[in-house]
């Protein structure tokens, strides 16, 4: 696994303009629950739909508890992307958030 962070650093990092997050889960889990500023990219079009990307911007991936967002940063990296995980995903995001 590659760089991670936790809700609270993702917290802090989502006030940055070049930080985008990217929430892998499909479009009916997002659909009922979301970060507000996330973007839906679910990860079974994501190698796909990752060509809309751009390349200058840092990437925070985020899913329901993490084992998609390791698939989906593994995507990003090797194609030459700033991506990190978020650890925990939306789980760790609700408990937070309460």
């Amino acid at each position: 696994m590659g760089e991670a962070v936790s809700v609270d650093e993702l917290a802090v990092k989502m006030e940055d303009e070049n930080v985008r997050l990217l929430d892998v889960r499909e479009a009916d889990e997002f659909a009922i629950m979301h970060i507000r500023k996330a973007h839906n990219f679910p990860l079974s079009g994501f190698p796909e739909s990752m060509t809309r990307l751009d390349k200058h911007k840092e990437y925070y991936v985020i899913d329901a508890s993490g084992d998609r967002s390791d698939k989906a940063c593994g995507y990003l990296v090797e194609a030459g992307f700033y991506a990190v995980k978020v650890e925990g995903g939306m789980e760790a995001w609700q408990a937070k958030n309460k």
